[in-house]
């Protein structure tokens, strides 16, 4: 039996050009979906379990250490970015999400998902009004469906911040 295995295993790597050979993207994309929720699973089970530095590393294994012939969705790519960035924020590095939001963004061609995420961060932030208010600004103009509720907000709705600082 182990041989019978080690022969299929085998024949799977190399014996029959199968490794060499590219899959079609259609089918790496219906894997790599669930294989990607799972690894987001196993991240939530640990940010549960307070291993934070298992959940930030199953994050850069999905955005860093996939092979170069696999192409990750762009949705994949902005829950996995966004979910990092908040990692960092519950660990209280501010800097480091940001710095997260930012690679995110252009890697994926300024998602308005994440533009909104890092506006709501930058708001919650001491003295970053203004920096929140410009995001949403941008949101507004590249997805204006998305855009739009961000106005209903809170800080948008005080009257005694002024649009521009002095």
């Amino acid at each position: 039996m182990r041989f019978s295995l080690l022969v299929l295993a085998f024949l799977c790597m190399d014996g029959w050009g199968l490794a060499k050979s590219k899959p079609s993207s259609y089918r790496i994309s219906t894997r790599i979906v669930p294989f990607i929720n799972n690894l987001h699973a196993r991240a939530r089970t640990a940010i549960r379990q307070k291993n934070y530095n298992v959940a930030s590393e199953i994050y850069k294994s999905i955005l860093y250490r996939f092979p170069e012939h696999v192409e990750v969705p762009r949705k994949m790519l902005e829950d996995t970015y966004l979910l990092m960035a908040l990692q960092h924020q519950r660990e209280k590095r501010i800097e480091d999400a940001r710095i997260t939001f930012k690679e995110g963004l252009k890697r994926t061609s300024l998602s308005s998902k994440l533009l909104t995420a890092l506006a709501l961060m930058e708001s919650k932030q001491e003295g970053r009004i203004y920096c929140a208010r410009s995001i949403v600004k941008g949101v507004k103009k590249c997805d204006p469906e998305r855009g739009v509720p961000l106005f209903k907000w809170k800080i948008f709705s005080d009257g005694d911040v002024p649009d521009e600082p002095e």
